[in-house]
């Protein structure tokens, strides 16, 4: 999951980073938690796009999903992943790809374009 996004916003050439979040900043239904921000120039600040959890059994404890092992039943561990925030990711395309009249459109997504 973490690799995708990092295509995504790469094949998209925005400047991006990617944190690891601490233990005091994530939900108590999460074992580990990564932000993956980008850059807004205008703002002059980073804005987050995605986020990815690992929570453990938490939610599947709690939704009684499990599996079977070895003939011993466990709780599955879910993973939650919000790919990416359309809003943020179109303002950061337009401040990226801006020209003095009209705003370029990322190779990437030419062939999308009609």
């Amino acid at each position: 999951m973490l690799n995708h996004i990092k295509n995504l916003l790469k094949s998209l050439k925005l400047i991006f980073r990617i944190l690891l979040l601490p233990s005091h900043d994530i939900s108590f239904t999460s074992s580990i938690t990564y932000d993956f921000e980008v850059y807004s120039v205008g703002q002059k600040m980073w804005l987050e796009v995605s986020s990815l959890s690992n929570c453990l059994d938490y939610q599947s404890n709690n939704l009684n999903i499990k599996y079977k092992k070895n003939n011993k039943i466990k709780n599955c561990h879910t993973l939650n992943g919000s790919s990416l925030s359309i809003p943020r990711i179109l303002a950061s395309i337009i401040e990226l790809y801006q020209k003095k009249t009209n705003i370029e459109i990322p190779s990437i997504l030419l062939p999308f374009y009609k």
